[in-house]
């Protein structure tokens, strides 16, 4: 009887402790933290966003009937920029001239593009994916009509990884750090530079031979005709 006592003082014992309090906390604790993480994401998602609109903001796109419409009006939106087409659904008119980057994909402008605004930029569609992949705003040259594309460079591939970087890669992030570009690229415009002197420097030496020659000649003619007329 006396067992029989305790383990009923133990039960009600048991049946006193609140265990609703510990499992409110931990419940609590967790949703608190899930509400950290949630405002925590979204406020990154937020600054990439912003970082993102921040991109093309302030320029204008105008894409010539050639260019795909759909994925290059949504890259130039998505970064801030405003967009117009050829067509008369266009916002924009080919002729506006807040136009800063007009886009185009074949190997030399029309006649007609002379009466456009002078004020604009002419490039080919890859510039478009390339600074946005990037997050940076590229020089034009390499992207100009009819320009020989620099190779179109993956944001999904760890370089790292593959343990090989490319040369163009290697110019884009000196360019967005600020740094001189690599040597082998210093080179190559300099080699380039002393090819093109020595191209002028043999066309220059082959002018002078040339006139020597012809001016060779003509004394030659001259001195047969005084011979002549001797």
């Amino acid at each position: 009887d006396d067992e029989d006592e305790e383990m009923s003082d133990n039960e009600e014992d048991g049946d006193d402790v609140d265990i609703s309090a510990p499992l409110k906390a931990a419940l609590d604790s967790l949703t608190h933290e899930k509400e950290n993480s949630i405002g925590l994401g979204k406020a990154m998602i937020d600054d990439e966003a912003s970082k993102r609109k921040r991109l093309f903001s302030g320029l204008t796109f105008f894409m010539s009937r050639e260019v795909p419409k759909g994925y290059l009006e949504l890259t130039c939106l998505a970064f801030g920029g405003k967009v117009g087409w050829e067509g008369s659904d266009s916002p924009i008119s080919v002729k506006d001239p807040s136009i800063t980057h007009h886009i185009v994909d074949r190997p030399k402008l029309p006649l007609s593009y002379d009466s456009l605004p002078k004020s604009r930029e002419f490039v080919q569609p890859q510039w478009v994916l390339d600074c946005a992949n990037f997050h940076f705003l590229l020089p034009l040259g390499k992207y100009g009509v009819g320009a020989e594309l620099p190779p179109h460079l993956s944001p999904w591939v760890d370089d790292e990884e593959e343990g090989y970087k490319p040369a163009y890669a290697e110019e884009i992030e000196c360019l967005k750090n600020g740094q001189p570009l690599p040597e082998e690229n210093v080179e190559e415009d300099s080699d380039a530079s002393d090819n093109k002197a020595d191209l002028l420097e043999e066309d220059a030496d082959g002018s002078m031979d040339e006139k020597e020659k012809e001016s060779s000649e003509n004394s030659g003619e001259e001195e047969e005709e005084e011979e002549e007329e001797d």
